[in-house]
């Protein structure tokens, strides 16, 4: 993975910005699919999930950001009293597929 991030930092510039258009698609299918997916009691969670992007690095990180909503762990993973409704992996799987 290291080695395929340093390959992708030696790009030319116009590859490069066709392949930070194809991250900036990829996130933006996956962020509406977990808006999609996500569990809905207020609708917070649906509307905080975000996608970042590190420009220089081609790197894009999805998800919640605020400390509002730190539930969303909880959502995800589940807890000893609440199954885990994943909203977050499975939009990723299913990008990844597409």
């Amino acid at each position: 993975m290291d080695r395929l991030r340093e390959q992708l930092e030696d790009l030319r510039g116009d590859i490069r910005l066709a392949a930070f258009a194809a991250l900036r698609e990829g996130s933006e299918a996956i962020v509406d699919e977990v808006k999609a997916k996500v569990a809905r009691d207020t609708g917070n969670l649906a509307e905080s999930v975000k996608a970042r992007y590190r420009n220089e690095r081609l790197l894009a990180e999805i998800g919640w950001w605020d400390l509002d909503d730190m539930y969303a762990i909880f959502q995800e993973h589940g807890t000893r009293r609440r199954p885990a409704k994943p909203s977050l992996v499975p939009a990723l799987e299913a990008e990844r597929t597409r």
